[in-house]
């Protein structure tokens, strides 16, 4: 006999009921929503995205988009970081 029992199961599987619980609400974010480039050369840039309180990284080249994904605060360079944050209200 094998690694795997080639044996029928006896019982259909049972499949438990599970009830969708929705993700919790994103904290008030310090920054705004919005792109902001982090590099240019070229026909290559570099665009730091900031959208409901997580930051992701976008490499263009040539108006095509090969690579993006999200990426952790620290990540992302502590000027375009300044950028985006939130004003108070007395400085507008």
């Amino acid at each position: 006999m094998g690694a795997w029992s080639l044996r029928h199961r006896r019982e259909p599987c049972r499949v438990s009921e599970t009830e969708y619980v929705p993700p919790p609400a994103p904290a008030p974010s310090i920054y705004r929503d919005g792109t902001y480039l982090i590099s240019d050369f070229g026909e290559a840039r570099t665009w730091a995205v900031h959208q409901r309180g997580r930051w992701g990284v976008v490499y263009e080249f040539l108006g095509a988009q090969p690579v993006a994904g999200w990426v952790a605060d620290q990540q992302i360079p502590l000027e375009i970081r300044a950028l985006a944050l939130h004003r108070a209200l007395d400085e507008w």
